[in-house]
């Protein structure tokens, strides 16, 4: 893929150490041939199903929101006997990245934000967080929500394909086979995302949702972000902060705001009684709605934007 990110794959000591590492004979998913991976959130490990197909065996730990997640015991012991652990980082999974920080053998640790260039959510949208409230675990950084803009999903399934050659080289031919025939895929999503995003009228191109999720999907598509209730799901609205985001729903002539299936919606669905538009779902780092992979939680977002923002 003719891509300016495509540099920025996973840095060759990480290939050679997930190479020594497989080579050693202790992971657990060599009883069933398998290579053993845990994925912090379902998104991810879809990805890396799609790509490994049958040689891993592939689970994630994380099936709520992954801001909140609180492991258990055995959480430790499955990210110490895996061959590989997959996660975003950024501050996405607070919990699950300590513990995986602390269990996991480091050379199978693949952080897949890891070197990718920071949005910060500041820049992207108009705050309605309290006055120095942040997440303490690195989501002030930038959005780290990058596999809503396809282009970055396309990145995480090349390094998550290069990890998995890394743990298993006589797999390479499968991996990469897996791959492409994803990639292709993906592409073809992102084409018809950028297309139905062309048919809304420029002035409708307006985004308001629960929280700061949406800003890589926003840059991608030249959506532009109104406005959020919270920059992170834990945080609670003030009354101005609603008052101000009516305002702004009003100004600008929002047609619709967007919630998400796993954070709780009554102040966002309040501001939209008050300022009179339609409540619709997308999704972010959650499945829902019937959508049980990664290619079709695209394809929903893009739907409900087009029905949403549409004349």
């Amino acid at each position: 893929m003719a891509w300016r990110w495509r540099a920025l794959l996973i840095p060759l000591a990480l290939a050679a150490a997930l190479v020594a590492a497989a080579c050693g004979g202790d992971g657990a998913g060599e009883e069933d041939g398998r290579l053993d991976v845990v994925a912090s959130i379902p998104i991810l490990a879809d990805m890396v199903q799609q790509v490994g197909g049958e040689r891993v065996s592939v689970r994630t730990l994380v099936s709520g929101d992954p801001h909140t997640f609180s492991p258990r015991p055995q959480d430790a012991q499955a990210l110490a006997r895996a061959d590989l652990v997959v996660m975003n980082g950024l501050g996405l999974e607070p919990g699950f990245e300590r513990l995986a920080r602390g269990s996991a053998r480091e050379d199978r640790l693949l952080v897949l934000t890891d070197g990718l260039p920071r949005l910060e959510g500041g820049d992207h949208g108009h705050d309605h967080e309290e006055d120095g409230a942040e997440d303490g675990d690195g989501a002030a950084a930038g959005d780290p929500h990058y596999w809503l803009n396809p282009r970055y999903g396309m990145l995480y399934v090349e390094r998550i394909r290069d990890a998995l050659i890394a743990a298993d080289p006589d797999g390479r031919e499968a991996y990469q086979a897996g791959a492409d025939r994803y990639l292709r895929e993906l592409e073809e999503i992102d084409r018809e995302f950028e297309e139905a995003v062309e048919r809304i009228p420029p002035e409708r191109r307006k985004l308001v949702t629960a929280h700061r999720a949406f800003g890589h999907l926003a840059e991608r598509y030249g959506l532009e972000q109104v406005g959020f209730v919270v920059s992170s799901p834990e945080q609670q609205a003030s009354a101005a902060a609603l008052a101000d985001l009516v305002r702004q729903i009003r100004a600008q002539g929002v047609p619709a705001v967007f919630r998400e299936p796993q954070i709780q919606a009554g102040a966002l669905e309040s501001a939209a009684r008050e300022a009179g538009v339609e409540v619709r779902v997308l999704l972010s780092d959650s499945f829902g709605e019937g959508v049980t992979g990664y290619a079709d939680l695209l394809r929903f977002n893009m739907r409900q934007l087009a029905e949403g923002l549409a004349p």
